[in-house]
């Protein structure tokens, strides 16, 4: 509990208010307000320099080898983790919708002052920062950028496109990366199970496609095969690299997850219900899951019929020679 009330210092250069004068003294000394020179402490090994000591201190240590690792803040409401407690504030807001900044020239809100005063250069013209290196010009407004992807983004307004409505709220955008925008901001629930259909019908295309290949090949399917545990675990392994491309079994846990559980979570994307532990036991589960990748969520006759009158292991062998045999 504070006995005397808090006093205020102000920095004339900007009407920053500290609560200490050394807060103050720092604020001067980082940033040059007033007109005093920034301070710099200059790094021997790279010539980098900084306005604090202490980052000039942690500079070093990672020259040495000795990086600290830093403390990790976790979002209570999604996997996301930031390196400061400032960064997890800002982005908690997100989740909660709460927006403490409000623009003082428009009724505009916004979750860091950050964002406010960036918007608010909109209302003042204001451009604070200059390049002395423009490499990337428009061709139409003339307007330069110092990366070729913000070019990039900038012609964006200049490509005339049919407007695009939201087909959940109405709203109707001049462009589709405008509509994106919306979508990941107000329908983000919507947008994500856009982003998962799309997703399972590009996964179900790619399984189509290796499996009709294979079935488009039937030599040398006569060999009454029958695998053991090892074996075959080992073979729907190869066969998922083939089948799926790899960020996709990234998602899954692979390579770390079991391979079951992979192809569990491979046939649960495409909508299916995996065989379950249940019913039988981890081979034969095995061997049902690779039915069902074949024929429930691939679905097609030539690969169909080839199970008919083969064994499961017999085609999964085949198909992953027909694969060797087309990358030689």
């Amino acid at each position: 509990m504070r006995i005397h009330p808090i006093k205020s210092v102000k920095c004339l250069g900007c009407n920053r208010e500290f609560t200490r004068k050394y807060h103050l003294d720092r604020h001067i000394g980082q940033t040059g307000c007033m007109g005093l020179p920034r301070k710099a402490f200059d790094c021997r090994v790279c010539k980098r320099f900084f306005t604090r000591k202490d980052n000039l201190a942690e500079h070093l240590r990672a020259h040495a080898g000795q990086v600290k690792k830093k403390k990790m803040f976790h979002c209570e409401f999604c996997p996301k983790e930031f390196h400061g407690y400032a960064l997890l504030n800002i982005h908690t807001r997100t989740h909660t919708g709460e927006k403490p900044y409000p623009c003082d020239l428009c009724p505009k809100q916004f979750p860091s002052s950050g964002a406010m005063k960036k918007h608010r250069r909109m209302h003042t013209g204001e451009k604070p920062y200059k390049c002395s290196q423009v490499a990337y010009i428009c061709t139409v407004c003339q307007k330069a950028f110092s990366i070729n992807s913000s070019l990039k983004i900038h012609m964006l307004t200049h490509r005339k496109e049919p407007p695009c409505s939201c087909d959940t709220c109405g709203r109707a955008f001049i462009r589709q990366d405008c509509l994106m925008r919306h979508m990941r901001a107000r329908h983000r629930d919507v947008l994500e199970d856009i982003m998962a259909s799309a997703e399972k019908k590009r996964l179900q295309q790619q399984l189509l496609s290796a499996a009709t290949d294979a079935a488009a090949s039937k030599v040398g399917l006569n060999e009454n095969i029958v695998w053991n545990e090892l074996t075959l675990t080992e073979s729907i392994k190869e066969l998922l690299t083939l089948l799926v491309d790899e960020d996709c079994l990234n998602d899954f846990g692979y390579p770390d997850a079991p391979v079951d559980k992979v192809l569990d979570s491979v046939i649960k994307r495409c909508g299916h219900k995996p065989a379950s532990e249940e019913d039988f036991d981890y081979i034969g589960r095995m061997r049902e899951n690779a039915k069902l990748l074949f024929t429930v969520v691939i679905d097609d006759e030539a690969v169909k019929e080839l199970l008919n009158n083969q064994t499961v292991d017999e085609v999964i062998l085949h198909v992953l020679r027909l694969a060797k045999k087309q990358n030689s």
